[in-house]
């Protein structure tokens, strides 16, 4: 019979099981009867006919039961029955049901929730129409540096291009103050072009899309789109949602459509509440006419590809447009440094699939190494259950004796076995998707600080989970079954109990579980001592003793012309505070990530061929680096008469300084952007651990450019900073009572650099200990039960005179020695391991001794307290008890 037919012969057996069965039962007594007829016409009596019938066909039953194997279902009313001795099985043992389903439930969770976060943030696409046929462009520098589109390039590309047949626009923002029918409440948003939507392939749940016609240059009354999630939030589902009016910083917008609730965005890490048309920017963003700016490069593009257009051909295409672009704007608009500059740029593509995931880049080597330690967590306690059932089936060695010398078949007590291995790991399965969800939750919380996302299970994740819990039920469940069935009959079934010493499948799973442990706690500690390291690194500026003060919520940090006159005011009248030593505002506080880069040329200095001299601006208030504590190492702080008065001036660090100007001193060169009055120390702006990059240091009340900015205001304080907010936002309330403001200090900002450390070090050091703890109960349970085993022959030593040191001594002996072999493995899988960390590392080798020792001496410890307990019941052992002991 071929597969095909036997599977559907098979299926019909299984769903119609009872139909199947009273089908069988008459076809076998039809056969039966018949034949008891034919026997009756040939003149035998009809006593002697059912007799002859009966014996020519054998019991019913027996019949029955090679019918059923014929169609594949006697394995399926084995495993029913092995599922049922398998439940009452481990309801008779509470203990180890509990402590094995616990253990799998840690791992198996551990796993669910890190795959399920890989999934999301690696493989996951977008839920729009055909994403494969989505591709991401943008600028490409000559340093590789990755430059959004200007609006006026993207607008040249969308009416020019021959490979897409749609290319759409989009750029978030958080903290857009958002007013419904209450008060206005933080909202994040994105402005998108007028054929977003169709390009994706995006239809409202409610409503409409926005369309091109909401883009239009003549503009009609501003619209908006709002999430799915929003849309619950504030409206309740509400249909009659569709068509009010809500207020974003006070101008309205008409609701026209929902988005449906699969749709998070394209922009991975970021949902985006309300959505308007790119025309609607001027509005929402007084101060920032990006429309025809063709130097300001804010949007990023995604297009489909039409059919048939591959991806080498479609780049090739857009950079002829692009240098078309380019050339267009030579001359009236652009220098000729500007035109070598733009020159020197591409245009560069790639998969769009999953949305611009910046998220891929910055969380994938992170989320395979945690991936690859609970996966450790997971083999340390499939070795531990594998101890604890090879102790159990020793417990369980009669009976199954009894059932292989009464005619079992061994592969169907493997079988039996196995199955309650299954059952085993499958409840712990069902209890780790519970903690995966939960651990889930809580590594967003504190790893995903400013990551938005949602968690929802998927077909994939609950697929992992089942392949892992088969796994994970054969591999502790095998070798158990193995040795189990394999006993020797005679000896099992007297019960004898045989001194001997721990057996090789145990010492071997011991040396797994501490190979592995050792790794965990190699890694625990280097990431621990990573942390501290990172914690006293010199960021080049003082953390104490600083009070932030932010404006919340700002549309892309927009305030508008009246911010220079206010921060004027806010810092005269701060400064006269209690307690306050010094005040100034920042558009970037150092670790707040740079803002605003821009090219700039220095007299003198000839730039190489392609070299394109760009650096991070900040513009500051006068006395900013007395506030935040970075030493001027040439020249002079910024002073209150830097003004639009004065001559431009600029502060260079000292990167800018070596790199442009070696051995020169850089104090009174002139640059485009002024003169520089000052040099100052490298200050950390990026992240603790990244390498200083040139910075250029701008007053702020000098450039009339950045006075719409909304701004910190940074406040060095005599004592608590924390103890200045009741008196700050009592004078910015008699300032402005409609301005809300955000307050931290620059004490959370450095522990908020580090959370990816402090999770590291934590998850690490929790796994860790667990992984120990496994490895000590395995170790305790071994030894424990080969003292079971050997009461007899440690009575005997005892009775011949050995001392109890020296029984103590041979127990700790023995089982100490695959502890030892196994941390000889584990160090160089430890080593290989920490290599290929090195990248999470800060200030540390891979191979650092310090770590190694203590991984080493905690590892010992811990291995010789598990191990002494069992140990000294057996040196105190009675002899005459243990003689007569069975």
């Amino acid at each position: 019979m071929r597969a095909g037919a036997r599977f559907r012969s098979w299926l019909r057996a299984t769903l119609l099981r009872s139909r199947m069965e009273r089908e069988m039962e008459s076809e076998l007594r039809f056969h039966i009867e018949r034949y008891t007829e034919e026997l009756m016409r040939a003149g035998v009596p009809i006593e002697e006919a059912r007799r002859r019938a009966g014996a020519e066909f054998g019991a019913i039953e027996a019949r029955k039961e090679e019918c059923r194997e014929a169609v594949g279902l006697r394995l399926l009313d084995e495993f029913h029955k092995d599922l049922r001795y398998g439940l009452r099985a481990l309801r008779k043992s509470p203990g180890f049901t509990t402590v094995a389903v616990l253990s799998l439930a840690l791992g198996i969770g551990a796993n669910t929730a890190i795959f399920s976060l890989i999934d999301m943030v690696l493989f996951e696409w977008l839920p729009v129409r055909h994403p494969d046929q989505l591709v991401l462009v943008w600028q490409q520098a000559a340093t590789h540096d990755e430059i959004p589109l200007s609006q006026p390039l993207y607008s040249h590309i969308r009416d020019h291009n021959t490979v897409f047949s749609g290319i759409a626009a989009f750029h978030a923002f958080k903290n857009w103050s958002v007013r419904t029918d209450g008060a206005a409440e933080p909202a994040t948003g994105q402005f998108v072009s007028g054929n977003y939507f169709s390009v994706l392939g995006v239809t409202a749940v409610a409503g409409r899309m926005l369309s091109p016609d909401d883009d239009g240059a003549a503009g009609g009354p501003p619209v908006a789109v709002i999430s799915y999630g929003f849309w619950k939030r504030k409206f309740g589902l509400d249909p009659a949602a569709i068509g009010k009016v809500l207020h974003i910083f006070g101008h309205p917008f008409t609701i026209v459509g929902v988005t449906p609730p699969e749709f998070l965005g394209t922009q991975a890490g970021f949902l985006p509440d309300v959505t308007v048309a790119l025309n609607a920017q001027p509005l929402i963003m007084p101060g920032g006419m990006f429309a025809s700016a063709y130097d300001v490069g804010w949007l990023y593009a995604i297009g489909r590809l039409k059919s048939g257009m591959s991806e080498l051909r479609a780049r090739t295409s857009l950079n002829v447009l692009y240098q078309q672009f380019v050339m267009a704007l030579a001359g009236p608009h652009l220098s000729p440094e500007e035109q070598r500059q733009f020159s020197a740029r591409s245009l560069a593509l790639a998969s769009g699939s999953q949305g611009l995931n910046r998220l891929r880049r910055q969380f994938s080597s992170p989320l395979r190494i945690l991936m690859s330690i609970v996966a450790l967590v997971l083999l340390i306690a499939c070795g531990n259950l594998a101890s604890l059932l090879l102790a159990r089936s020793a417990a369980r060695s009669k009976g199954i004796a009894v059932r292989l010398a009464i005619g079992a078949r061994r592969s169907r007590l493997i079988r039996q076995l196995l199955t309650e291995s299954l059952i085993v790991a499958f409840a712990g399965g069902a209890v780790g998707l519970g903690v995966a969800f939960w651990l889930d939750a809580l590594l967003l919380k504190i790893y995903g600080v400013g990551v938005e996302m949602k968690m929802q299970p998927n077909l994939q994740v609950l697929g992992f989970t089942v392949v892992v819990c088969l796994v994970s039920g054969v591999l502790f469940g095998l070798a158990p079954a193995l040795r189990a069935t394999r006993a020797d009959l005679t000896s099992a079934l007297k019960q004898t109990r045989v001194g001997c010493a721990p057996r090789r499948l145990d010492q071997l799973l011991v040396t797994m579980q501490v190979a592995f442990s050792l790794v965990l706690l190699v890694g625990a500690t280097l990431f621990v001592r990573s942390l501290q390291n990172l914690r006293d690194v010199d960021a080049g500026f003082d953390r104490g003793h600083v009070l932030l003060v932010e404006q919340e919520p700002a549309p892309n940090g927009y305030l508008g012309p009246r911010a220079a006159k206010l921060y004027g005011e806010l810092l005269a009248r701060v400064e006269t505070l209690p307690m306050v030593r010094s005040a100034t505002i920042a558009e970037a506080t150092p670790l707040s990530g740079p803002s605003w880069f821009e090219s700039i040329s220095i007299s003198g200095y000839t730039p190489a061929r392609g070299e394109e001299i760009n650096v991070f601006f900040n513009h500051v208030g006068a006395h900013f680096f007395k506030t935040f504590g970075i030493p001027v190492l040439a020249g002079r702080d910024f002073e209150p008469t830097d003004n639009e008065t004065a001559p431009p001036v600029i502060a260079i660090n000292e990167t800018m300084a070596r790199r442009y100007f070696e051995k020169i001193s850089p104090i009174g060169r002139a640059t485009s952007a002024g003169t520089i009055v000052a040099v100052v120390k490298d200050a950390k702006y990026d992240s603790l651990r990244a390498q200083s990059q040139p910075v250029i240091y701008c007053p702020y009340f000098q450039s009339q450019a950045s006075w719409n900015d909304a701004h910190t205001l940074a406040l060095r304080a005599g004592g608590d900073p924390l103890q200045l907010v009741p008196l700050v936002r009592r004078v910015i309330r008699e300032i402005d009572p409609n301005l809300s403001i955000r307050v931290s200090t620059m004490d959370e900002l450095v522990d908020d650099s580090l959370r990816q450390e402090r999770l590291f070090a934590a998850l690490t050091t929790l796994l860790g200990t667990l992984a120990l703890l496994l490895v000590c109960i395995g170790l305790y349970g071994v030894l424990g039960y080969a003292v079971a085993q050997r009461v007899n022959e440690i009575g005997i030593r005892m009775s011949l005179g050995a001392e109890p040191g020296n029984v103590l001594w041979l127990m700790m002996r023995q089982s100490l020695s695959p502890v030892a072999v196994g941390m000889v493995i584990g160090l160089p899988l430890a080593i290989m391991c920490a290599r290929w960390t090195a990248s999470l590392l800060f200030g540390l080798n891979p191979v650092d001794p310090i770590s190694i020792a203590l991984s080493f001496l905690v590892l010992v410890m811990s291995a010789g307290l598990a191990v002494y307990l069992p140990a000294r019941f057996a040196a105190r052992i009675n002899p005459l008890v243990a003689l007569r002991y069975e």
